[in-house]
């Protein structure tokens, strides 16, 4: 029973890792209609997320970890208090929904609805790492950007 559970799990973690990126509807900071480039590393982020909030005052280490992959940020809520909160971050690399009624967690299953969530996105749009439950480090994504970035 345990070694048909450990396998189920493995069978699911490796469909999640594996999974085409979801397309809702965004637009970055300029209001001009965007989607995630390929490859990737996207901040899942919002204002009520404390460790979002800190990981994104950090974006310039983490910019420069991820090297020449592109360091997103998507919003999952609009509107000018985010957009003034995300200041730090260059307006071409915010998302936001194009949406208000748009639950960009939800149109992201491998979140599973919560924050603070990382995911690095390959060349050809699977998601090839993620990150959960706590703020990501410069380290983690030099890792992806040699794993996911090429």
């Amino acid at each position: 029973m345990a070694i048909r559970r450990t396998l189920r799990f493995l069978l699911i973690g490796l469909a999640l890792t594996a999974a085409a990126l979801p397309s809702p509807r965004l637009i970055d900071g300029t209001d001009a209609p965007a989607t995630l480039p390929k490859p990737a590393i996207v901040l899942f982020w919002a204002a009520w997320c404390a460790p979002c909030r800190a990981e994104v005052r950090d974006y310039a280490m983490l910019e420069k970890a991820a090297g020449d992959v592109p360091l997103i940020v998507l919003s999952a809520e609009g509107g000018t208090r985010a957009q003034n909160l995300l200041s730090n971050v260059p307006p071409t690399h915010r998302r936001f929904p194009a949406d208000a009624k748009s639950d960009i967690l939800a149109a992201y299953p491998a979140t599973r609805g919560a924050l603070p969530f990382a995911m690095a996105v390959d060349r050809k749009g699977r998601i090839c790492a993620r990150h959960a439950a706590a703020a990501i480090d410069a380290g983690t994504i030099a890792i992806w950007r040699e794993r996911c970035g090429r």
